[in-house]
């Protein structure tokens, strides 16, 4: 499979690993190289820091190139170890080597170096050589209890490690009950080290000897990082029923979704009609959504009332516009005259994706809004309704207004001209000279991502466009300037052939 094929995030691990493993060659043959006499303190200490720094990176590139160039399957790497006691990056490495002794020696090594190595200890905890594993192990089990945060939380990084050990399953669910990892998990700002021990914990239903299932779910639901809310909300489907009852209304103010989707199904399990009818209100276009369904197997029915009675709120417009017949939808378009910007918005939306035509009338007096967000939203609206409308209009609409911010926003209506009157338009535009960003962005835009009007240019169009071009040539960049003659010349060209 080509790279291209891979997954992103496939791609990004391995772009990782490669440029961990040269920093790491590089700093072992510093340290430890065929030259001991140009190694130093400072190359030694380098070496430490970035083994430390990432465990998991580590025994990713063991597992994915094999056996490192750097490791040493020869005996006479041990009096090495045996000699530099306090070689924490050698002792590392050498503890991945496919020869046991070694790895027994660079073991032996760890276990002197105190909490730092605890990581690493977990990892040969899982070594298919029992003497290693029951070595590592039990030291491992002294050092946790003393070990400080930062260290605690670089255990946790390594958990998806273990996790590939056959040994791992059981060592792993005992170390998380006895140690306490938990307790720290849940302090960490890493949401992948919340993240990976909160699976752990969950898939199994760990524990401690003070605390409740519930609780630990709990403090889950309470993380900042929606990825986490959405695993403790998994486990809570494996609760009983009556303990995910009692949850209903904790979950209904959740700020994240996939809590207040889970209080939805909850809710439709109790036939709870009252709560239900509070999500036809929520923000999210999926939770109402689902909320209806849940409701109309209940036989509850006529949306369109409840929407329309909770109006001009962002999301009872939404939902009106969801559930309205196209007689109804023209309900909305007072809104336009009178709403707040996302009420306004919402009712955009609502037209756009109906394909509601007979509101552009209504829509096309918020290109002079004096909200920049109003009017990029009526220009979508506009062209996803296939309105066009003439470049003198439009350039009159900039001559009416002098803020800047509501002419960059009506640049964007550009897209509603006809391509070569909207690129000269463009180009005489830039004779405002706060308005050159937009335009050259605008420019460029049209000649990569032509959206419609493939035809080329009229005569007339031509000679407008050389004129705009020869105007505004000195406030443009050369590329873009020999961009736009390439084409005049192309165009001019064909007109002279036929």
């Amino acid at each position: 499979m080509r790279d291209s094929d891979e997954p992103r995030q496939e791609q990004t691990r391995r772009f990782q690993l490669e440029e961990f493993y040269g920093k790491l060659l590089n700093a072992f043959r510093n340290a430890y190289g065929p030259h001991p006499r140009t190694v130093t303190k400072v190359d030694i200490e380098g070496l430490d820091r970035l083994v430390e720094e990432s465990p998991e990176l580590l025994d990713g590139i063991r597992m994915e190139h094999g056996a490192w160039h750097i490791q040493s399957v020869s005996n006479a790497v041990i009096p090495l170890l045996e000699a530099n006691q306090h070689a924490f990056g050698l002792a590392v490495i050498q503890s991945y080597s496919r020869n046991g002794r070694i790895r027994e020696a660079a073991t032996r090594n760890l276990i002197t170096l105190g909490e730092r190595s605890l990581p690493f200890l977990l990892i040969r905890s899982c070594d298919w050589v029992e003497p290693i594993s029951q070595l590592a192990s039990s030291s491992a089990a002294i050092l946790m209890p003393l070990a400080t945060d930062s260290t605690l939380e670089k255990c946790v990084r390594a958990i998806p490690v273990l996790k590939t050990y056959p040994q791992g399953t059981q060592l792993l669910e005992s170390l998380l009950v006895e140690l306490s990892i938990r307790n720290a998990v849940l302090k960490n700002t890493r949401w992948e080290s919340t993240l990976n021990a909160l699976t752990i914990l969950m898939d199994r239903q760990v524990c401690g000897p003070d605390e409740d299932w519930e609780t630990v779910v709990r403090s889950g639901l309470k993380y900042p990082d929606n990825r986490v809310v959405q695993r403790s909300v998994q486990a809570i489907r494996s609760f009983p029923f009556e303990q995910r009852k009692d949850l209903l209304d904790e979950l209904s103010r959740h700020p994240a979704k996939v809590a207040r989707l889970e209080a939805v199904e909850i809710a439709d399990s109790l036939a709870d009609i009252d709560a239900l009818r509070r999500f036809l209100l929520d923000n999210v276009w999926r939770i109402r959504l689902s909320a209806r369904y849940s409701l109309e197997r209940l036989g509850v029915a006529n949306f369109a009332d409840t929407y329309r009675a909770a109006i001009p709120s962002i999301a009872a417009v939404a939902g009106f516009g969801e559930v309205a017949s196209d007689s109804e939808l023209a309900e909305l378009v007072p809104i336009l005259s009178s709403g707040s910007t996302k009420s306004i918005c919402a009712a955009l939306a609502a037209f756009e994706n109906r394909q509601f035509t007979a509101a552009v009338p209504s829509v096309e007096p918020l290109l002079r809004d004096s909200r920049p967000t109003v009017i990029r939203r009526a220009v979508r609206t506009l062209n996803h309704l296939g309105f066009r409308m003439e470049s003198s209009a439009l350039l009159k609409l900039f001559h009416e207004d002098q803020d800047l911010a509501r002419k960059e926003a009506l640049a964007e209506a550009l897209d509603l001209v006809r391509r070569w009157d909207a690129i000269s338009l463009a180009l005489d535009l830039c004779a405002d000279e706060p308005l050159i960003p937009s335009m050259k962005f605008w420019i460029i835009r049209w000649f990569t991502k032509r959206t419609h009007d493939y035809s080329g240019p009229s005569p007339g169009q031509l000679a407008q466009l050389q004129g705009s071009l020869d105007e505004a040539k000195c406030r443009l960049p050369i590329s873009y300037v020999e961009e736009i003659q390439s084409e005049i010349n192309h165009w001019s060209a064909r007109h002279r052939r036929h």
